[in-house]
């Protein structure tokens, strides 16, 4: 992990670099909105919401832990370049400060916490113990009414930057939040019949919202970082 010291040059440095780069980089010849999203889901809501109004990219590459992610010079001059960058909240990626601090010069870039409005799960009283480094359980959009209203979020803030297509993105959003509610209730009626209501799961914390939503036991080998090391032994209750 970067040290403060290190994090404050970091951020210096970055806003030298911005504050000379060429204009003509941020041309947008197709008139598309660029949208950065740090993770898959955020990508996926902001693909079927901006439609082809939008060129969305994902900040972090597959099987990146989003918790440790240790930004590079190149991430922030990449999202300097976009419209929106998306994030989920800062339980989820705790250095995204650092983008909008580096960022925040730049007057057309909208940063958006997507899991805004919605609350969490703590971690001790969700699986009774202690992860010391996270209070609060960031997978929200497990739970698809938060995940609705991180579609609402990501509608709001494309509406925000591009009002004349604000239609648009609202039939959108509509559109992938009534997919959102299928697929709930298909969750729900696939669950019914269950004989067990145990979800074991080797990877690291990440169902809780999904086990609390549709009333499972939720029990994970790891904590809520993908780069934790298992338990020994490790309690059914």
């Amino acid at each position: 992990m970067p040290t403060k010291k290190y994090a404050i040059c970091l951020l210096l440095v970055l806003s030298l670099i911005l504050s000379c780069q060429d204009s003509r980089q941020t041309d947008k010849p197709d008139n598309k909105l660029r949208v950065i999203a740090t993770i898959f889901p955020l990508y996926d809501f902001a693909r079927n919401i901006g439609g082809d109004k939008v060129k969305v990219s994902m900040l972090l590459p597959p099987a990146t832990d989003a918790h440790n992610f240790e930004l590079k010079p190149n991430d922030i001059i990449k999202i300097s370049k976009a419209d929106l960058f998306l994030y989920v909240n800062m339980e989820m990626e705790h250095w995204a400060y650092k983008v909008i601090q580096a960022t925040s010069s730049n007057t057309k870039l909208l940063p958006v916490e997507t899991g805004s409005g919605i609350n969490m799960l703590s971690l001790t009283d969700s699986d009774g113990e202690d992860h010391h480094s996270s209070k609060f359980d960031p997978h929200i959009w497990l739970d698809f009414n938060n995940a609705q209203r991180m579609a609402d979020n990501i509608a709001t803030a494309l509406v925000k930057i591009d009002p004349r297509n604000s239609d648009y993105y609202l039939k959108n959003a509509a559109e992938y939040k009534n997919k959102l509610a299928v697929l709930d209730n298909k969750f729900n009626t696939g669950l019914t019949g269950c004989k067990s209501r145990t979800i074991l799961h080797a990877g690291h914390w990440a169902f809780a919202y999904l086990a609390n939503k549709y009333g499972l036991k939720y029990y994970s080998v790891y904590n809520v970082s993908a780069d934790s090391e298992p338990e020994p032994k490790k309690s059914l209750r």
